[in-house]
């Protein structure tokens, strides 16, 4: 889809993208930056970031199946 298809814009929103590391979630999570959102990407494995997105993207390493570590992302999610 890319950016371009994003009907409204997300610049001061937050969001969370879960399977951010590689497939659909790592294209979403880039689209919404793309797009001006700050986002929280989570996965069980960390992959490098394109540079220039001017600290609006964070990386939180865990499981979904970790309900403590869910809460935590979302509580960093959203400051």
């Amino acid at each position: 889809m890319g950016a371009e298809g994003l009907a409204m814009g997300f610049e001061g929103r937050a969001a969370l993208v879960t399977g951010a590391a590689g497939g659909m979630g790592r294209r979403i999570a880039l689209d919404l930056l793309a797009a001006g959102a700050s986002v929280t990407l989570l996965d069980i494995r960390a992959e490098p970031l394109p540079a220039g997105l001017d600290g609006r993207a964070r990386q939180t390493i865990g499981t979904v199946a970790d309900w403590d570590f869910v809460r935590s992302a979302v509580a960093e999610a959203a400051e």
